[in-house]
């Protein structure tokens, strides 16, 4: 029978002085111990942030993928442990060192209870369900989004629940109404605050809006020319003045405060509204956020304001609501979500930026680079965070050309290819950059096993017990009597 091995090239002379257990040189040499080399029995040390600093990776963006049981969960759990338990480097405020912010987002109950609440307890931490978090405010002023952020969420938000892309005069209403909340209502700013204004905005509303605008662009032309030039004069003269036709407008901003009402009362889950903050809970320095039983779409909005909320932190140093751990968990069901994949893909164009370790576990990476139509702004965004994605960890993927092939063009040899669709349970390949793939055996400590459970349900079935060991059947044995198979009559 043939095997499969690597062909040397070369003369009898370098064959004969060939040494076959060579191997790359290791990643670390510090940081946390993820196992141990398959091939060298070196042990394999991981540290995201010293990869980035030495040029390995480009950000501390990581994929953890790969078939269903071959141990991904059990991996991100590991690296909950070990990572956490390292120092964020100094705080700058007072050169102290820092402790590690860890954020979970936990999308599957395992018992009954989340997937990830033994680790959260371990870590002596809490598990925020969202889905009793109800009033949760996506214009949170807590967040800190200026008018520009403000209003992008606005756009998304509507055309998120409308389905289509907004056109004409409902990107003009959200316009007029943004400018109105945070001119009247700014620390109440949230959409039941928004949907009130569009219900009756009219035309002295956009007269007042570009009244507004003109005497910004005036104050920046007075810095050039004088209060009397020609330019800001006619600028200050035009009061409002506008051609808008009112009826439509009027019927537009009606439609698109239609579209916020549905947020926050329609089949969004009804979490959506009043002054609820999670601004303290996104801070804390442990905490894992339970999204079962939110709704597809409930799920796909405030997982798309998590991404733009870590964006305006980013833009006003808000260092607190930036985590240096996250892990995400089965998450490619929102990247059939436009407005998911627009926040997200802002945040990972700007990954260099962040100290974030960010972990995203999927059982197919294809699912997340093919959604939309070929062409369409949704596949641009998702093959974008793609590219942003240089790192993976791979464990036992499928006999599936397609999926093979995706994964010969990140480098990956046929014969590695070939080992990546036979790793046994606990193994993985690490692929970065420009580098051979490092298959590792990931070893867990004594103190992580009893963290790990991630198929309880099937493990209950399995338990058993000698069904006459209960009282019950040999009462039911004594009155009716047993026959055992196989026994004649």
């Amino acid at each position: 029978m043939a095997t499969i091995g690597r062909v040397f090239m070369g003369t009898p002379e370098s064959a004969a002085m060939m040494q076959p257990w060579i191997s790359p040189a290791p990643l670390c040499y510090t940081g946390i111990p993820l196992g141990i080399d398959l091939r060298t029995r070196r042990i394999v040390y991981f540290d995201p942030w010293m990869l980035k600093r030495d040029g390995f990776i480009n950000a501390t963006l990581f994929l953890v993928e790969g078939e269903k049981g071959g141990g991904k969960s059990t991996l991100m759990k590991s690296l909950g442990v070990r990572l956490s338990m390292m120092q964020a480097g100094i705080n700058p405020m007072n050169s102290e060192p820092q402790f590690m912010r860890v954020r979970v987002h936990d999308r599957k109950p395992e018992d009954g209870e989340p997937e990830y609440k033994r680790l959260t307890d371990f870590l002596h931490s809490q598990i925020v369900s969202l889905n009793r978090s109800a009033s949760i405010n996506l214009f949170d002023p807590a967040m800190k989004m200026d008018e520009a952020d403000l209003l992008e969420t606005a756009v998304n938000v509507c055309e998120m629940a409308s389905g289509q892309p907004l056109r004409g005069f409902p990107l003009l209403a959200l316009q007029v109404g943004v400018y109105r909340m945070l001119t009247e209502f700014a620390e109440a700013a949230s959409p039941e605050i928004l949907e009130h204004i569009l219900r009756g905005l009219n035309s002295t509303d956009i007269g007042s809006y570009y009244w507004a605008h003109n005497e910004r662009v005036a104050a920046q032309l007075q810095t050039k020319f004088s209060s009397e030039s020609p330019i800001v004069k006619a600028l200050l003269g035009n009061v409002g003045h506008h051609n808008i036709p009112a009826q439509e407008f009027e019927r537009d901003a009606a439609l698109v405060a239609s579209y916020i009402g549905r947020i926050l009362r329609g089949d969004f889950g009804h979490i959506f509204g009043g002054q609820e903050s999670l601004r303290d809970m996104l801070s804390q320095p442990m905490v894992t956020f339970d999204w079962t039983g939110l709704n597809e779409k409930a799920r796909s909005m405030l997982a798309a304001m998590m991404w733009k909320w870590q964006t305006v932190a980013l833009a006003n140093n808000d260092l607190d609501l930036i985590p240096h751990i996250s892990f995400r968990d089965e998450e490619h069901e929102a990247f059939r979500n436009l407005m998911y994949v627009r926040f997200m893909a802002d945040s990972v164009t700007k990954a260099r930026a962040y100290h974030t370790a960010e972990f995203i576990s999927t059982q197919d990476e294809l699912k997340l680079t093919t959604s939309g139509e070929e062409g369409s702004e949704i596949r641009r965004l998702t093959e974008s965070i793609r590219r942003g994605i240089d790192t993976r960890f791979i464990t036992r993927l499928p006999q599936d050309d397609a999926v093979l092939h995706h994964m010969s063009q990140l480098g990956i040899s046929d014969l590695d290819l070939h080992m990546l669709t036979r790793l046994p349970v606990g193994c993985f390949g690490l692929k970065v950059p420009d580098r051979p793939i490092l298959f590792f055996q990931h070893i867990l400590t004594p103190s992580e096993y009893p963290l790990i459970q991630t198929d309880s349900a099937n493990t209950r079935m399995t338990v058993r017990t000698p069904v006459l060991s209960t009282d019950e059947l040999q009462r039911w044995v004594v009155q009716n009597g047993r026959t055992t198979i196989g026994e004649e009559s």
